[in-house]
């Protein structure tokens, strides 16, 4: 009976993970309270990922000044919510670091950013401290997972045979570590070349017929491929084997659309929405959908609900004002 009444923190992390709606505010909050314990906080600051705009910004600004280093290391896998060429001004001072965890942190999350943008004493030191990330990986070098880890890392620094270098040793290390092959026949695709991309998929897919990233990044090469039938049974597959993962179902549903089936298009949509009734996705899809089919009244009731979710997204309001003057959306 004793026991606080107050909003436990798993709260605002359990609505953070389902994109539910004031998911942000409760984790801005959470962020910013420091009564709460900092691995707490460092949660709620990396979900903060899921929800870019100014209140982002703000809140890992203010984390990566935090005192506790589990705060600016939640701060810094925030970030994914921000521009890259933004990243140095914000988290730059932390590639030199004290505590080597946030240094190498700082590392990953800095990865991405163009070297142009950087400074000589920006690229200096943001060398060092890859260095001491790629260190750190290797410190674990039996595990394919941290040989994954890397080809992330080289990948994002447009270090290419690196990437493609440390995938493979992930793949002869475990040849069943399916996470290995998605991402190389990724990087192939970034360099056009999906004909080494798609036996890799295959051979994931042989090794765990139900891994739905596997089946997903296959439907994507299909696609490019135009070969659409079997992109949609890909995409399919992969909605069902991850019911709950919105992702796949917003995927398979624009392939339907776009191929003609928009009846089916909306029927995933509405199942999904189902699961997930504050998806700003789904329902952005929906509005969309709904408008080219001329389901006009359909599209103004997702549209309205999307703007209970986000009363002033932009982009929110421009689908509303669509809507209500009987225009038509381009699909999703």
């Amino acid at each position: 009976p004793a026991r606080s009444r107050a909003p436990h923190y798993g709260e605002a992390m359990a609505a953070g993970r389902a994109n539910r709606a004031g998911a942000d505010a409760a984790l801005a909050i959470l962020a910013g309270d420091t009564t709460q314990p900092g691995i707490a906080r460092a949660t709620g600051l990396e979900l903060m990922r899921h929800y870019p705009g100014p209140r982002a910004l703000e809140v890992i600004r203010t984390g990566l000044h935090d005192p506790d280093p589990l705060v600016r290391i939640g701060a810094l896998r925030g970030l994914e919510a921000v521009i890259p060429q933004q990243r140095p001004a914000l988290a730059g001072e932390l590639l030199r670091a004290p505590l080597r965890a946030v240094r190498i942190e700082a590392a990953r999350a800095l990865a991405s950013v163009p070297t142009e943008t950087l400074s000589p004493l920006q690229h200096d030191v943001l060398n060092q401290a890859s260095a001491d990330y790629i260190e750190a990986q290797l410190a674990n070098a039996e595990s394919p997972n941290s040989h994954l880890n890397l080809g992330i890392f080289y990948a994002d620094r447009r270090q290419v045979v690196d990437a493609e270098s440390a995938y493979r040793t992930a793949i002869t290390l475990d040849p069943g570590f399916v996470p290995a092959y998605v991402n190389l026949a990724d990087l192939y695709r970034a360099l056009n070349q999906d004909e080494k991309g798609e036996p890799l998929l295959r051979e994931a897919l042989r090794r765990e017929p139900r891994n739905a990233e596997a089946h997903h990044a296959l439907g994507l090469l299909l696609v490019r491929r135009q070969q659409k039938q079997e992109a949609l049974a890909s995409f399919q597959r992969a909605a069902t084997l991850r019911p709950d993962d919105s992702r796949y179902a917003y995927v398979y549903a624009v392939a339907l659309h776009s191929y003609g089936k928009t009846r089916d298009a909306l029927t995933v949509l509405e199942r999904a929405l189902a699961r997930r009734p504050d998806d700003r996705e789904l329902l952005t899809a929906l509005v969309s959908v709904n408008q080219a089919a001329g389901r006009l009244d359909a599209a103004r009731r997702y549209a309205e609900r999307l703007l209970k979710l986000a009363p002033n997204d932009p982009a929110a309001l421009a689908l509303r004002d669509q809507v209500r003057s009987g225009g038509k959306a381009d699909p999703p």
